[in-house]
């Protein structure tokens, strides 16, 4: 391959310039030739030629992206080319840790190894805040793989020790050796499978993580069973985690995963897994029917209430009373989303009353003083039931409603600070803007135009928190609450 020149401008527009005529020149193409492949158009030329003699200090993403594509070049070398002058760590894991000081150009080499989608199309500050949350996820992922060699030396430990109980001819303790080193096995090739899951999902490649995942339950259907089923709780949370946070189909995977989780365990004597994996599915179906609209989003809620009443009947009967409590206040929750979605004026109202006495009933077992954070969630849910009674009732007893959801909303807001809990505290906010905009529409609020500044400044501390890339489903929802209901926000929020 043609030599590059080192004493030549280092800038990465003359460096990939370089590297494209080198490519081309190997390959016998002229400019006209890798106009056309690149762009279909021949006049294109003009640009390869101003790139190979240096004249393009910075060139565009897109026109990176399609040469690089036209003659092949490996991703690996165009990242390469990057920041000369401060050269990327041999280990780009040293370079996630530190993200605030990292440059344009380190930030979108670090973004290309994730298969973030638009790298080149994105601000730094969208790159970096995406990029703190895979640095999470990859920490989590590094300390997986971290455990291999503690798992193999396990498992080497107990073949030796069958070894050595054979040469004695001590047969049983030869098997049961062997016994342990095939169960350590069969746990470190599950292991395994996982972690090349979490690393697919690391990168946004949901339908092979989804796969490999179900390799890895499929693996214990035969030996252990309700093994399978824990398995597969897991895998739904990883998948379920990464929906909320990304918003792409990874929470309809989860849903699928979960239900072979349940019905694993349904018919058998672990009720206790079956109502815990129960209860987690139910609250992935009221999640992905709050996502989904019409007739489907309708079904899915339909189940979740289904699902949480089931829970609800089995914790009861068992005595498990902060299990009722958490299951009663998730039914709430659901409940009002159906409430929403009813057309009959009555049948919201029943619905929403119904709301309000469950919530008020698990907050007689949810106490702030045993678990805040339980309480805290419990108050935001009743916020929302009070606020969609008190809209939907009207008059003067519509109006004490609205007004106890504001007091719910900010009594959860004393333990969802931002500081701790920065996404519940966003969440709240919101309500809480909606609950005062519900006051400001009132003909019974004495100074609606303070409640509607109100209203305005939570979904503004709100959207201050919730971001496109991090929190899409609640960053789109709250923007088109403001934009519907306020009007547009500052410069920057994108509303």
């Amino acid at each position: 391959m043609t030599s590059v020149d080192a004493s030549e401008s280092q800038t990465f527009g003359a460096r990939f310039g370089r590297l494209v005529r080198s490519y081309r020149e190997d390959l016998g193409l002229s400019l006209r030739d890798l106009a056309v492949r690149a762009w279909d158009d021949e006049g294109r030329k003009a640009t390869i030629s101003r790139l190979e003699n240096g004249r393009v200090e910075r060139p565009a993403a897109r026109t990176v992206m399609l040469i690089a594509h036209a003659l092949d070049i490996p991703q690996s070398e165009i990242d390469n080319l990057r920041e000369p002058t401060q050269p990327l760590a041999a280990n780009l894991a040293d370079y996630i840790e530190n993200l605030s000081h990292r440059n344009r150009d380190q930030l979108e080499v670090l973004a290309a190894r994730f298969e973030i989608d638009n790298v080149y199309d994105r601000p730094s500050s969208e790159l970096r805040e995406l990029l703190e949350r895979k640095a999470e996820e990859f920490r989590s992922y590094r300390r997986k793989v971290g455990t291999i060699d503690l798992r193999q030396a396990e498992v080497d430990a107990a073949r030796a020790a069958a070894s050595a109980a054979a040469q004695e001819m001590d047969f049983a303790a030869s098997a049961r050796h062997l016994r342990r080193a095939d169960r350590l096995q069969t746990t470190l090739a599950i292991e395994i499978k996982e972690m090349r899951a979490t690393q697919a999902l690391m990168q946004g490649q949901v339908d092979g993580a989804v796969a490999i995942f179900e390799a890895a339950a499929e693996s214990l259907r035969e030996v252990d069973p309700r093994e399978m089923a824990l398995r597969r709780d897991r895998y739904f949370g990883e998948l379920y985690e990464h929906g909320l946070r990304y918003g792409d189909h990874s929470l309809a995977a989860a849903l699928v995963m979960q239900r072979q989780a349940v019905a694993a365990v349904e018919a058998t004597e672990w009720r206790a897994d079956w109502a815990r994996l129960l209860s987690n599915l139910a609250t992935g179906l009221a999640n992905l029917a709050e996502r989904t609209e019409g007739d489907s989003g309708r079904a899915l809620l339909a189940e979740a209430i289904q699902a949480y009443r089931r829970c609800s009947a089995h914790y009861r009967q068992e005595g498990e009373v902060r299990q009722w409590a958490m299951a009663q206040q998730n039914l709430g929750g659901a409940l009002s989303v159906l409430a929403e979605r009813t057309d009959d004026p009555a049948r919201r109202v029943e619905l929403l009353e119904e709301v309000v006495m469950i919530v008020r009933g698990a907050l007689e077992i949810r106490r702030r003083e045993i678990d805040p954070l339980e309480w805290a969630m419990t108050q935001q849910n009743l916020s929302i039931g009070l606020r969609e009674l008190g809209v939907a009732v009207g008059g003067k007893a519509g109006h004490d409603f609205l007004r106890q959801a504001t007091d719910a909303a900010r009594q959860a807001l004393a333990v969802r600070t931002r500081e701790d809990h920065p996404l519940d505290w966003a969440i709240t906010q919101e309500e809480l803007a909606r609950a005062e905009l519900a006051l400001a529409g009132h003909p019974e609020t004495a100074d609606p135009a303070a409640h509607a500044a109100a209203a305005r400044e939570h979904i503004d501390l709100a959207l201050g928190v919730f971001s496109p890339e991090t929190s899409p489903f609640y960053h789109s929802k709250a923007l088109a609450f403001r934009a519907s209901c306020i009007g547009p926000g500052p410069a920057g929020e994108g509303g």
